[in-house]
């Protein structure tokens, strides 16, 4: 794992990034800096967010793109959803139970609920981005960087 700046690999343009470039992290390890420093789950180095909730398109350091295809994050909005939804109900039904079920309490429920989603919505995306590394669909696109810097610019007539 990188403990400090002089421990992330940095090359000059063209040269090719290979896995034995980047120290051995185990899964727990992996998970770790994706998930809670939100770092990128291949080389530990590169930011997953470049702010807000806008992920990089590839890691800075090791040139993993995190984006495949379109539509690869419906999983994270599904998790964000999903425990911002157990948190509305949970509250709800705590009211509920203590007698405090006021009328205007879905708006409160509904507030809560909001800002549960916000909440969870980077760590879930972080933990998507793990979870799509652990499938083989993150990964650094060495050869497009390879030939991106090896081809010139179109020149016109």
């Amino acid at each position: 794992m990188p403990k400090s700046s002089e421990d992330i690999i940095i090359k000059p343009r063209g040269e090719r990034v290979t896995l034995d470039d980047f120290p051995r992290l185990s899964t727990v390890q992996r998970l770790w800096l994706t998930v809670f420093r939100q770092r990128c789950p291949h080389c530990g180095g590169g930011k997953l967010y470049a702010h807000g909730f806008e992920l990089n398109p590839k890691c800075s350091v090791c040139g993993s793109r995190f984006e495949r295809e379109a539509g690869s994050w419906t999983g994270a909005v599904v998790i964000a959803y999903t425990i911002g939804s157990l948190v509305g109900f949970g509250l709800w039904l705590y009211l509920w139970w203590i007698g405090r079920d006021f009328h205007g309490v879905e708006w409160l429920v509904t507030a809560v609920a909001v800002a549960a989603i916000l909440a969870t919505y980077r760590p879930a995306k972080a933990w998507w981005v793990w979870m799509l590394y652990s499938a083989g669909w993150v990964y650094p696109d060495t050869d497009e960087a390879y030939i991106t810097s090896h081809i010139p610019p179109p020149t016109r007539r």
